[in-house]
């Protein structure tokens, strides 16, 4: 995916200036507490970096189901959120970014949406590749949202158990067998 970005405070603050905010911006970044793996600890490390950036930061932490209504409609400009296991990614980019997909980011890009409308209707697995690579490098360029990693789960076995994790990162009991 094209352009990769780096933490950059200086050009970031450069940015700010072009974009009319020469003095920085201030900015309420929503995350819940509890909710996902150190969700409050994450967030807090990215207020000092974002405020170096000229993006003066403060933290809000309301109740989890106050944040997820506003943000499902769209009250919520700023927050850190995770997303469940994705195997296949077409459903989740459309759903956040296909013009009317969503209210949680109120994106639009006609040539995304075209892009996204190709991928679906594609059958040869590396054309769809192409094509979500192609979505995923304009969804980077204009950054209505940014990804910040993905969690890899570990699982751990005793020695009698058969279990082979599914790509959905579900677990089922009937998928395990006792020795």
């Amino acid at each position: 995916m094209q352009p990769k970005y780096t933490y950059n405070p200086e050009k970031a603050r450069e940015l700010l200036k072009q974009a009319g905010y020469p003095n920085g911006v201030d900015v309420e970044l929503s995350t819940p507490v509890g909710r996902y793996t150190l969700d409050k600890q994450i967030a807090e490390a990215m207020v000092p970096m974002l405020s170096a950036a000229g993006i003066r930061t403060k933290l809000l932490t309301p109740e989890w189901a106050t944040l997820w209504a506003n943000v499902q409609v769209g009250k919520v400009p700023f927050y850190y959120m995770g997303r469940g296991g994705v195997v296949d990614p077409s459903a989740a980019l459309s759903q956040y970014f296909e013009t009317g997909g969503s209210l949680r980011i109120g994106y639009s890009n006609p040539k995304l949406d075209e892009l996204l409308s190709a991928e679906r209707h594609a059958f040869d697995p590396a054309k769809r590749k192409k094509l979500l690579a192609q979505a995923m490098s304009v969804i980077t360029e204009e950054a209505p949202a940014h990804f910040l990693w993905r969690h890899q789960l570990l699982f751990g076995l005793a020695k009698n158990v058969d279990y082979r994790p599914l790509p959905s990162e579900r677990i089922f009991g009937w998928n395990m067998k006792v020795r």
